[in-house]
């Protein structure tokens, strides 16, 4: 067995449906909220054509991220989850410290955009939201966060 460790994920990960269905392997998953940072869609997104972003995050102070924090082999989950989030030149790694709802601390690691793929004025595509309010419906994600999700779904579904 490999080291475990932890991997944070806001944007379509945070659906562990969208995880087993890229067969990353994991042991368990709960919801967690990364502090003083903001989910942007400025990421330009590899998976739908006509220039829709992917979720990325930035720093912002006194804001929060939320998303799902699993528990994984570093050694066999991080080499699938690179092929996945175009490491090292769509998404770079780095290490955070997430926080649970019950308040405990753990280091994580999370991919953020390169900057030579953000991009100012993308909109996430339906599909790829999708993913995001899925983790809603499993209780991952509060609701003041999930109705910002919600309405954005709204927006960029509307005629």
């Amino acid at each position: 067995m490999g080291s475990r460790g932890f991997y944070f994920a806001y944007g379509s990960n945070t659906n562990p449906a969208r995880m087993e269905e890229r067969k990353v392997p994991f042991y368990s998953y709960r919801g967690a909220i990364l502090k003083d940072h903001r989910l942007v869609f400025n990421k330009l997104c590899r998976l739908y054509e006509g220039g829709f972003g992917c979720a990325n995050i930035e720093p912002s102070k006194g804001e929060v991220v939320e998303g799902v924090l699993y528990e994984v082999d570093l050694d066999r989950a991080i080499p699938v989850l690179d092929i996945f989030e175009g490491y090292p030149d769509h998404y770079t790694r780095k290490i955070v410290e997430v926080e649970t709802p019950e308040g405990e601390t753990f280091r994580a690691v999370v991919y953020v955009a390169h900057p030579s793929k953000v991009r100012e004025g993308l909109k996430p595509h339906p599909d790829y939201l999708a993913h995001l309010l899925e983790a809603c419906r499993l209780g991952l994600m509060s609701a003041h966060y999930c109705e910002r999700l919600r309405k954005l779904m709204e927006e960029i579904t509307s005629p």
